[in-house]
């Protein structure tokens, strides 16, 4: 959806890694490959077929040949575990001291 209907909710939050330019790029690069893909409502980071929101971020950025890549925090909701928003935004507040 727009980042307009994304946007119109109670919080937003936009926060930046410590990567390089280049590593920034090849995770951008990888997030847009998921575009037109199946929303996860099941909130399942084991299949790839479908992601959720925060998933993508989390996918996007995990460590591989080209990146040290950033470790995103993954809590247990009704037993799964999962991704949240909020624990992306906690763990950089925690890094950063904001």
């Amino acid at each position: 959806q727009s980042l307009e209907a994304s946007a119109s909710v109670d919080y937003v939050a936009a926060v930046r890694t410590k990567l390089s330019k280049p590593e920034i790029l090849d995770a951008v690069l990888l997030a847009l490959s998921h575009y037109g893909q199946p929303y996860d409502y099941s909130f399942d980071l084991d299949t790839k077929q479908e992601i959720y929101c925060s998933e993508l971020v989390y996918d996007a950025y995990l460590a591989n040949s080209k990146s040290k890549g950033v470790t995103f925090p993954k809590i247990l909701t009704s037993g799964r575990l999962i991704v949240a928003p909020n624990a992306i935004v906690e763990k950089y507040v925690a890094e950063h001291g904001y």
